[in-house]
């Protein structure tokens, strides 16, 4: 969990985007802030968070959360708290302060470490940046949809556009750990309707052979199953060698996927259709877009 963490904070993709010598001089830039103005900018980011995602109403009396990927944000009146991500049972407050639009914020305990301060400045001076930009704020908004219908579990009923594909992938790079709690889920979800759409489409080629009642295309590295009847379906993705990497079941009306494939995999599953020269990415774009229960 520490290095999935990691992998989607804020300087891990500072050294992807930027490398190493620019992250690690964002990193110095932070640490050079000063402990007043990293909390003025981390507190206004965090206000910023709860305001742009949070599911309460405004009030001075009721509470109000925003839970992130990695942390949960409760505000009551003008007391923000900053706990720990809910698998940790929010038991772990990371900082606590009062704020005030003129005067700032009063910090009562603060523990968050140098690189969750420079995520949360990070974050805080994105969403002021795309605040004068409606396609992003459009993004913000989709986005948030998207992950509360991964956290309630509805997120295989939930219409797939690739326009909704699109917006959730940017909220996910853009804040990190701290997209709405359920991104990263949706994101998962989302490559795995692409991957069956692919696997799907591939075994209907030609080229595909059946046996032992299932359809077969077998790529380069990577074989892909088909099998339907009156009682169920079920879709696969192997290597050569027989270890499978994906695999969905719909019996009865209910689905199991299983995966070990990564978000480079995924990619790499994708590049290999456009290689094989075949209308897969074609069409698995086009059955992506429609969204939807097949």
């Amino acid at each position: 969990a520490k290095v999935q963490g990691f992998r989607n904070s804020g300087l891990a993709q500072a050294i992807e985007h930027h490398g190493v010598p620019a992250a690690k001089a964002a990193m110095q830039k932070t640490i050079e802030l000063g402990r007043a103005t990293r909390e003025r900018a981390v507190a206004d980011s965090v206000v910023a968070l709860v305001a742009e995602f949070s599911e309460g109403v405004e009030s001075d009396a009721l509470l109000i959360e925003y839970d992130a990927e990695s942390v949960s944000i409760d505000r009551v009146g003008d007391t923000y708290t900053i706990y720990g991500s809910m698998s940790h049972g929010r038991d772990k407050i990371l900082a606590s302060f009062t704020y005030d639009r003129l005067r700032g914020p009063t910090f009562q305990s603060n523990h968050l470490d140098i690189a969750q301060q420079f995520e949360f400045i990070k974050t805080g001076a994105t969403i002021s940046r795309d605040r004068a930009h409606e396609q992003a704020k459009a993004g913000y908004a989709v986005a948030k949809e998207v992950a509360k219908a991964a956290k309630q579990g509805a997120i295989h009923t939930h219409h797939v556009g690739k326009q909704m594909y699109e917006h959730t992938q940017a909220v996910a790079e853009k804040l990190g750990n701290l997209a709405p709690a359920g991104t990263r889920e949706a994101l998962q979800q989302f490559h795995m309707r692409h991957v069956d759409a692919i696997a799907t489409t591939l075994t209907q080629q030609k080229a595909a052979i059946q046996q032992a009642g299932q359809s077969v295309f077998e790529g380069a590295s990577l074989s892909f199953s088909h099998a339907r009847s009156d009682l169920a379906e079920q879709v696969g993705v192997a290597t050569q060698e027989g270890k499978q990497l994906y695999q969905r079941i719909t019996q009865a009306g209910k689905t199991r996927i299983e995966s070990s494939l990564s978000k480079r995999g995924v990619s790499k599953l994708l590049d290999q259709a456009r290689q094989l020269g075949v209308s897969a990415k074609t069409k698995a774009s086009m059955l992506i877009s429609q969204g939807g229960e097949r």
